[in-house]
C-alpha cells in the first residue's frame, strides 16, 4: 500500500472515530453490553476520539473506552480521573492525584508518563504532552 493510500485510510479512520464519538454522545452514551443488554456512562464529563478508539470520562471519574484495541489502548484502568485523551494507539489520563497514567502502545515512549502533578494531558500520534499543575 502506498504512503498516500495509507495516510488516506488513517485519515478516514480518524473521521470515523470522531463521527462515532458524536453519535454516541447524542445517544447519551447508551452502549450495548456483551450480552446485548444496554450499559453505558450515565453522565459524561468529556469525550476523546483517537484514530480508531474513543474514550468517555464519566462525572464519577471512571473512564470507558471502545473501538480498536490492538495495543490495549481501549483497556482503561479502573481508577478515578479528571481528564482523558485518546491518541493514535495509546490513551492517557490525568488521575485525581494529578499523576498522568497512560496505556496502550509505547513504541516511542509515548506512554511513559513523567512523574509529577498535571492538570491536562494530550495524547498524539507517537507522542504525549501534559500541562503541569500550578
Amino acid at each position: 500500500m502506498s504512503a498516500v493510500r495509507e495516510h488516506r485510510r488513517l485519515a478516514l479512520s480518524a473521521v470515523a472515530a470522531a463521527v462515532l464519538a458524536a453519535v454516541v454522545a447524542a445517544l447519551a452514551l447508551t452502549l450495548a453490553g456483551d450480552d446485548g443488554t444496554q450499559t453505558g456512562v450515565a453522565s459524561v464529563h468529556q469525550l476523546s476520539a483517537g484514530v480508531a478508539h474513543t474514550c468517555a470520562l464519566a462525572e464519577s471519574g471512571a473512564v470507558e473506552c471502545w473501538g480498536w484495541n490492538e495495543y490495549g489502548q481501549a483497556d482503561a484502568p479502573s481508577s478515578q480521573y479528571r481528564q482523558v485523551s485518546a491518541g493514535w494507539s495509546h490513551t492517557c489520563a490525568v488521575a485525581e492525584s494529578g499523576a498522568v497514567e497512560c496505556w496502550g502502545r509505547n513504541e516511542y515512549g509515548q506512554a511513559d508518563a513523567p512523574s509529577g502533578r498535571y492538570r491536562q494531558v494530550s495524547a498524539g500520534g507517537s507522542h504525549t504532552c501534559a500541562l503541569a499543575a500550578a
